[in-house]
C-alpha cells in the first residue's frame, strides 16, 4: 500500500496515471474518479501545485477473504492541491485534511498483486 500510495502522489505531481493503474484493477471506482480528476486537472495546459499523498499507516493484520483477495486498513493524507488554469491562475483548491483511514482491497496476481478497490468506510450508524 505505500507504494500504491506513491504511486498515487506521483499521478498528482506529474499527470501521468499510467504507472498507478499498472497495480491497480479496471474495476476500481474510487481509482478511475481519482484518474478523471488527474486528466482534467492537466488538460489544455493546466496543472496541479501540492497535493503530495503521504502514507501514514496500513493495516499489519490484514485478512485474506474466501476468494484469496486482502484487505485491510491504510491512512493516508494529501497535502493541499491547487488546481491552476494555463495562465497560472488558481481554477480550485481541495486536500490538506488531517490524515484518513481507506479500506482497501487487493489482489494476488502472479506477478505480484494490484489493487482491486479502495474507499473511505461507511458509517454504521
Amino acid at each position: 500500500m505505500k507504494h500504491w500510495v506513491g504511486l498515487l502522489s506521483y499521478a498528482y505531481e506529474t499527470g501521468n496515471t499510467d504507472p498507478l493503474f499498472e497495480v491497480t484493477g479496471g474495476g476500481c471506482t474510487s481509482c478511475k474518479n481519482m484518474q478523471n480528476v488527474v486528466s482534467d486537472a492537466y488538460a489544455d495546459g493546466k496543472w496541479i501545485v501540492g497535493a503530495q499523498m503521504k502514507f501514514i499507516s496500513a493495516d499489519s493484520a490484514m485478512v485474506t477473504n474466501q476468494y484469496g483477495q486482502i484487505s485491510g486498513v491504510v491512512i493516508m493524507q494529501q497535502d493541499v492541491a491547487n488546481f491552476l488554469n494555463a495562465d497560472g491562475s488558481v481554477r480550485s483548491t481541495s486536500g490538506g485534511e488531517s490524515a484518513k483511514p481507506n479500506l482497501f482491497l487487493v489482489v494476488p496476481r502472479d506477478k505480484g498483486w494490484e489493487l482491486g478497490d479502495i474507499g473511505k468506510p461507511e458509517s454504521t450508524k
